[in-house]
């Protein structure tokens, strides 16, 4: 079930992702999705979501050099390394999830940018990175709800740790 859901869901958003990325948009949607599913389920899940995604518009795209499987799964990996050792609530971790991505996204945006001497897709640099980190840190916290309460209905693993207890003075329970 688990891959069904990480295949069914890279598919749709890369699909999303090409179709803002006709329009100028370099959203950075599947990782996203790779980040949520690198949390929940396992780096290895996150890696291919995130790799295959990359790699699928880079050659959708016709580049030379493939920087998108690189870019995504690098920004999964060190979002997913800093979030696991937060605890993972809603809402704060969502968010400073979201927001890391998007600034790591807007970093490699612009370095392909500069690498490859084309047209930043934005008007300058601060609407891009206040879009990147905002629009990062709200998709994040959407994606984080609606996939976690799908995963508890289809009793698979959640972003969000809820099953730790809490004592009354507010700490941990051992």
């Amino acid at each position: 079930m688990k891959t069904f859901v990480t295949i069914c869901v890279s598919a749709m958003l890369t699909a999303l992702e090409m179709i803002c990325g006709n329009m100028g948009l370099a959203l950075g949607l599947p990782v996203y999705a790779a980040i949520y599913f690198g949390a929940a389920f396992g780096l290895s899940y996150g890696v291919c979501a995130a790799g295959i995604a990359g790699l699928l518009l880079d050659v959708a795209y016709d580049r030379t050099w493939l920087f998108s499987p690189l870019l995504y799964v690098g920004v999964m990996l060190f979002t997913c390394q800093t979030i696991s050792r937060s605890v993972r609530q809603m809402p704060g971790s969502p968010l400073a999830a979201g927001g890391i991505c998007g600034a790591l996204l807007l970093c490699g945006v612009l370095a392909r940018t500069y690498i490859c001497r084309t047209a930043l897709p934005g008007p300058d640099i601060l609407s891009l990175a206040v879009f990147h980190i905002s629009g990062g840190s709200i998709f994040m916290l959407a994606i984080t709800a609606m996939f976690d309460a799908v995963n508890f209905r289809s009793d698979l693993p959640r972003f969000c740790r809820r099953d730790t207890g809490r004592n009354f003075s507010g700490g941990q329970l051992p």
